[in-house]
């Protein structure tokens, strides 16, 4: 199995407010709210794309994480904040804190319970400061 952090721009709404022209800077596979220098929509087709993602949110609320894998991040995001979600629905708000991107689902599943085995808070933390 083959997989690789991105570095980039990308757009992805973090809750029910947020602006469809946030964009966030995506750093060792952390993101982070930054305007976009020259307004333009680059990094969407990441989003809206085939490639799949394993991912790692956060509610300040429930002080909890969540790991999870999905094609469209956005969408599965906005899922997770309108309660849509049974396991997530009592936490809410979640944002983005980590993420990582495969070409197969199978590649993304499978680094979902890799992270999931760890079993560890702090695991889960080196990854973001990573």
């Amino acid at each position: 199995m083959q997989s690789h952090l991105i570095s980039g721009l990308f757009p992805i709404a973090i809750g029910k407010k947020s602006d469809p022209t946030d964009y966030y800077m995506v750093k060792a596979g952390v993101a982070q709210l930054v305007e976009h220098p020259d307004g333009h929509r680059e990094g969407r087709k990441f989003i809206e794309g085939n490639m799949f993602v394993t991912y790692i949110l956060y509610s300040e609320s429930g002080d909890r994480y969540y790991i999870g894998h999905s094609e469209n991040l956005e969408m599965r995001l906005s899922y997770h904040n309108e309660g849509r979600v049974k396991s997530t629905k009592g936490y809410r708000p979640w944002k983005v804190v980590y993420f990582e991107e495969f070409s197969t689902k199978l590649e993304a599943n499978r680094r979902e319970l890799e992270i999931k085995k760890k079993k560890s808070r702090k695991y889960i933390e080196f990854l973001i400061l990573k």
